[in-house]
């Protein structure tokens, strides 16, 4: 099998024997039924060859611009990304520049240039047999941060025979998960079940927005600041299109998609290592066993507030204070060999804190299956309500809410002492 001999093609049109993730990810993609962007024009190896040999021809370009008049006219206003798709043996993800939505032929075919040219000066030492060297044009997808719009990414997993997804979601470009991971909320999804298994929500001060420029931080109207990225219903919706592409996406897949009012775009897909997945909540297949209108049965645990066996083997709720601040192995073993599975623990902390992963090996240790959660503004879902629980360390007091007309109100106050 040889290179297309072609400046330009379209992405089912196009053979090369190496494997691109970028484009060979849109291919996963629809073949998996997700929605991607399109159409999608490859500006080949071929072209790539004849840049380096001939410079930036008129033909060369007459192409390029044709297939960027191709994407403009299909789709109005979303304007033309640019991207790379660089292959070279050994090197994940090769860098390079990324545009952002470009409206003119001409400076399609500019960036292009731009890339072509950065692989020449840059990446000159792997200008062999050995590596491959195009781009990717197509519609722009660019979620809008203060409109609500999202960017997102998922890491599939599968475990005990289910297929489990690590959903992250900030307002805007989808990039902003990794350059503005405090302003991302994160949505354990147990695909198989259609569940969500646990969420951490984040105060959105900023969304992230490609420009000409750069990548730029937006900040966010005040309506949004305390809004969870994707709704239930989206995480919900997002789940079933991935449970029904998990079979054919693989394992260890990681996409990106954006969530507008248009609709969901999935724009990459590519394979993952266990070091790149991001870190959230304990796995469990318990149920919930909280009964809110008893929520007064919880128990406080703490250096200074020790509670014996009795009281863990009856507690449905252990809230720990100063889990973060004090060295606990003690109470942390106590607590995984007495306490029931389905029991709730809350703690004012990060869930992928020293303390909370030791907390979670020795519970699963004693094949237990706890709902470890965090009151900095976590949400869980019970008996079809989703609460919102949160801690107030000056005055020692959990509240718990409940959305009413879109807005948390509290339902629930107990206050816990000192600490």
């Amino acid at each position: 099998m040889t290179p297309t001999q072609s400046f330009s093609m379209l992405l089912d049109d196009y053979i090369t024997p190496y494997v691109d993730m970028r484009i060979e990810g849109f291919r996963m993609l629809r073949g998996a039924g997700l929605r991607i962007p399109e159409p999608i024009y490859i500006v080949t190896e071929e072209a790539f060859n004849a840049y380096m040999t001939e410079g930036f021809t008129k033909a060369l370009i007459l192409e390029i611009e044709n297939a960027a008049r191709a994407i403009l006219r299909s789709n109005k206003g979303k304007g033309v990304a640019v991207r790379r798709a660089f292959f070279i043996q050994g090197v994940t993800s090769p860098p390079g520049p990324r545009s952002a939505a470009i409206f003119s032929p001409k400076k399609v075919s500019s960036f292009v240039e731009k890339i072509f040219s950065f692989a020449r000066d840059e990446l000159s030492e792997y200008l062999n047999s050995n590596s491959h060297f195009a781009c990717i044009l197509h519609p722009f997808i660019n979620p809008r941060a203060r409109k609500g719009e999202a960017g997102c990414d998922a890491y599939l997993y599968e475990m005990k025979g289910d297929c489990w997804a690590v959903i992250r979601a900030v307002y805007g470009n989808d990039e902003g998960a990794v350059v503005l991971p405090q302003f991302a909320d994160s949505y354990l999804v147990n695909l198989t079940r259609d569940q969500i298994w646990s969420k951490e929500l984040k105060t959105h001060q900023r969304g992230l927005t490609l420009t000409a420029e750069g990548a730029k931080e937006t900040k966010l109207p005040n309506h949004l600041v305390h809004r969870q990225v994707l709704s239930d219903d989206q995480i919900l919706s997002v789940s079933r299109m991935l449970r029904k592409s998990c079979n054919k996406l693989g394992d260890h897949i990681r996409l990106e998609f954006s969530v507008t009012e248009e609709g969901i775009f999935f724009t990459e897909c590519a394979k993952y290592t266990e070091s790149e997945m991001p870190m959230i909540q304990v796995k469990t297949d318990a149920p919930l066993l909280v009964d809110f209108k008893e929520v007064g049965t919880i128990v406080k645990v703490s250096t200074a507030c020790e509670p014996d066996v009795t009281t863990l083997c009856k507690a449905r709720v252990i809230f720990m204070p100063n889990m973060s601040r004090d060295r606990m192995i003690a109470v942390t073993l106590k607590i995984a060999k007495y306490v029931q599975s389905g029991t709730m623990i809350l703690f004012p902390g990060s869930l992928t804190s020293h303390h909370i992963v030791r907390l979670r090996e020795f519970i699963e240790r004693e094949r237990k299956s706890v709902h470890i959660m965090s009151t900095r503004g976590q949400t869980v879902r019970v008996s079809g309500d989703e609460i919102l629980i949160e801690y107030s360390g000056q005055r020692s007091l959990l509240t718990f809410h409940k959305s009413v007309e879109g807005k948390w109100k509290p339902f629930q106050t107990i206050s816990l002492g000192t600490t």
